[in-house]
């Protein structure tokens, strides 16, 4: 599950994340939108990997607070390493550069409660990553909020809902505006044909 948002994020939001954040890391991304295929998302991931996502379903609506606030979507993944990549190979109008520089946090569910997590994941204790990313295309500056559980389909849902109820539960920190139509896969985002990348 995804926003994103025109702007960089707001102090208030970056300080009531920081005491999550456990990993900051800095890269740039290379999307491939070709063909402008739905539900497929190519990109060369800090020039060192390939990764291949295909849209596995809808996942449903986030409701916090009795508020729809977006909606969750299913993604297998597919990554591999890919030596020698040059700038060279992704120009054109069939690739989109995005530079990030993202603020990760991990959070485990143990018996469907989410915490700051601590260690490796072990028995019945699901893991989901959350992140505020500053994003650049070109001149643009967008910031997005993500959160994206990993392990088996049948767990995906509940440890995503945890940890939205521990992070979302309380008042929405200033500059945190959680609205249906900002939820959006990077994607979608970047499909010319949908993703106008301008100011709502």
């Amino acid at each position: 599950m995804r926003w994103l948002h025109p702007g960089g994020p707001a102090p208030a939001l970056i300080e009531w994340f920081t005491p999550f954040v456990d990993e900051y890391e800095t890269r740039e991304d290379a999307y491939l939108v070709a063909e402008h295929v739905q539900g497929i998302s190519v990109k060369i991931r800090g020039g060192a990997r390939l990764d291949i996502k295909v849209a596995g379903g809808d996942g449903g609506v986030l409701a916090v607070a009795g508020q729809e606030r977006g909606r969750a979507q299913y993604w297998k993944k597919w990554s591999f390493p890919t030596p020698g990549v040059s700038d060279d190979d992704v120009v054109g109008v069939n690739w989109v550069r995005v530079g990030k520089r993202r603020r990760i946090g991990r959070f485990s569910v143990r018996n469907g409660v989410a915490a700051p997590h601590a260690g490796d994941a072990g028995g019945d204790e699901t893991t989901c990553a959350v992140e505020v990313t500053d994003v650049l295309v070109g001149p643009q500056r967008w910031w997005t909020l993500g959160f994206e559980a990993a392990g088996d389909r049948e767990t995906l849902r509940g440890t995503l809902d945890a940890t939205a109820a521990l992070l979302l539960g309380d008042p929405l920190p200033a500059g945190l505006d959680l609205q249906m139509a900002d939820s959006i896969s990077y994607a979608e985002w970047l499909d010319p044909p949908r993703g106008e990348r301008s100011s709502r």
